[in-house]
C-alpha cells in the first residue's frame, strides 16, 4: 500500500507496479538520473523525475521548472544492479513507509552512505 500525493504520482506508481518493479528501487534510480542531468545539464533548474513505460522500455522522464524535458533508458541491467546493491537492506526496512518518494529515497541512501562509512572506518 502506498500514499500518493498528485495524480501524476499515482500514475506513476501504477506504471511501475504494472511493469512488475520495486517503486523503492525506481526513486533510487531517479535521483541517481537527477545527478546525472544535474551534472551534464546545470542550467536545467528544479528538476522533477517520474518513471515512464514506453513499450518494452522503461524510462525516467526528467523536467525541469521552465518545461524543458530530458529522458534517460532505465535498463534492466542497472535495475537489477541497484537491486543487488539495496534489495538486501530494503528488505530489511521494518514498519510501515506507505509514502515513498524523492525524500524517502534521499534519506534512504544517507543512512547507506552512513553505514558503509561506518563499515569503512
Amino acid at each position: 500500500m502506498r500514499v500518493v500525493t498528485s495524480q501524476n504520482d499515482l500514475l506513476e506508481k501504477l506504471a511501475i507496479f504494472d511493469a512488475g518493479l520495486d517503486d523503492r528501487i525506481i526513486e533510487i534510480a531517479k535521483l541517481l538520473v537527477l545527478a546525472t542531468v544535474k551534472h551534464n545539464f546545470p542550467d536545467m533548474k528544479g528538476n522533477t523525475a517520474l518513471f515512464n513505460r514506453e513499450g518494452d522500455m522503461n524510462e525516467i522522464v526528467v523536467t525541469s521548472d521552465s518545461g524543458r524535458q530530458c529522458s534517460s533508458e532505465l535498463k534492466d541491467s542497472i535495475y537489477k544492479s541497484l537491486v543487488q546493491d539495496y534489495g538486501e537492506r530494503l528488505g530489511e526496512i521494518r514498519g510501515s513507509y506507505p509514502i515513498i518518494n524523492r525524500s524517502w529515497a534521499e534519506g534512504f541512501l544517507e543512512l547507506e552512505k552512513g553505514r558503509d562509512e561506518v563499515a569503512t572506518a
